[in-house]
């Protein structure tokens, strides 16, 4: 996005009111709407083709579950940032979207002038979510180890298998261990480390463990020489 070039903002929801006030929202506070839908395939299809900054995506559409279609954009299209919308804050919902990579829940009767505030936090690296549904995962991490595997960010540039990938290796797994652990081929993993130092950026796997520490108990960090990461297992 330049100074020139709004932002690109994809709506999808099964209920045409909706669709029609998000449209008129965020149009009129200057945002370009790539695409309105109401299908998961057509949202699917429309993020894979127009590379929105932003996929709205209600969890109610007409051929599908909302939350599996903002996984799936999370997943395959890491660029576009996702906002679920409910007409309830489901907290169950809620965690299980921003676990997926989603950056923002909220309730479909946002006030006005909030959503386009929202999605221009979330463009920025925001989180777009209530007071409340802050406490719950505070409470959630509260529930966690403080650090280690399988604990991470809320926010993350980082993809859920990146993050898998780079679980494994803060356990000392080798290439060859992970690529047999997540049936990948080695090639796929090294791509996925690659991307992983570069979101980082960090130049070795072991400040990438050592930044992914920093990132699970809330800190910043910038790859330098920290605590002791753990020795690569026997392998590739």
């Amino acid at each position: 996005m330049t100074r020139t070039s709004p932002a690109r903002v994809l709506v999808a929801a099964a209920d045409p009111l909706v669709r029609r006030a998000l449209q008129t929202i965020l149009s009129g506070a200057g945002f370009e709407i790539v695409a309105e839908t109401s299908s998961a395939e057509e949202a699917l299809a429309a993020v894979a083709k127009r590379n929105p900054h932003v996929a709205l995506i209600d969890v109610i559409l007409e051929d599908g579950d909302g939350l599996e279609t903002a996984e799936t954009i999370a997943r395959e299209s890491p660029d576009t940032r996702v906002i679920v919308l409910s007409a309830a804050e489901d907290d169950t919902k809620a965690v299980r979207a921003l676990r997926a990579g989603a950056r923002g829940y909220l309730r479909k009767d946002i006030e006005l002038e909030a959503l386009p505030r929202a999605v221009t936090g979330v463009m920025a690296g925001e989180a777009a979510i209530s007071r409340r549904l802050t406490m719950r995962i505070v409470d959630e991490l509260r529930k966690t180890p403080s650090i280690g595997p399988g604990l991470r960010p809320t926010v993350s540039e980082l993809t859920p298998r990146e993050w898998q990938v780079l679980d494994l290796l803060t356990t000392g797994s080798s290439t060859a261990d992970i690529a047999i652990d997540l049936v990948l081929s080695p090639e796929t993993v090294l791509t996925h480390v690659k991307n992983i130092l570069k979101k980082l950026g960090v130049h070795s796997r072991r400040d990438a463990i050592r930044e992914a520490d920093r990132l699970r108990i809330g800190t910043e960090g910038n790859g330098e020489d920290g605590g002791a990461a753990p020795p690569e297992r026997d392998g590739a």
